[in-house]
């Protein structure tokens, strides 16, 4: 997965989603799923003020995600909320690690390509919206503070129970 918005620079890292799936018969959509998720991002290089205070910032983030959504024929289309921490820290010894509490919602799509009923190949976008700003300092000076949205690309393997 890889996160614009989220970092100073495109955070990659890894997703893992746990669903539910509701086959659903006579109707528009093929079926609906619940999936809840966790995303990790390692190490996320950062730059700008703090790395000419001697000290150059990277980030880490970490969250928890909500995803009903609404399948039909091999796309599906979800709302989406996320909750979680993104931390900084910085690579002089004397710079204190911080961290901010990274809200957003907003909506993910994509297509299913299965090899299986409930397996398959998944390739996906989102568009999210952070209603709240984490702003990180280093040295009293200003480093990054996120933007008013988000978006992410993804691709993986799932598996519906």
């Amino acid at each position: 997965m890889a996160g614009f918005g989220v970092a100073p620079s495109v955070a990659v890292g890894v997703a893992i989603d746990a669903g539910i799936y509701w086959p659903i018969h006579n109707s528009v959509f093929d079926g609906f799923s619940l999936s809840v998720g966790y995303i990790f991002d390692p190490v996320i290089p950062g730059d700008g003020p703090g790395e000419t205070a001697g000290s150059r910032p990277n980030y880490s983030r970490m969250l928890g995600s909500l995803a009903p959504c609404g399948h039909v024929w091999k796309l599906f289309f979800c709302a989406l909320g996320e909750l979680g921490r993104i931390r900084s820290e910085a690579s002089s010894a004397v710079a204190p690690g911080l961290a901010g509490t990274f809200a957003a919602f907003g909506t993910r799509g994509g297509v299913e390509v299965p090899f299986a009923p409930m397996v398959g190949f998944r390739v996906s976008g989102e568009a999210l919206a952070l209603p709240h700003s984490i702003q990180f300092t280093l040295n009293e000076a200003p480093v990054w503070a996120s933007p008013g949205f988000a978006a992410g690309v993804g691709a993986g393997f799932y598996g519906f129970l």
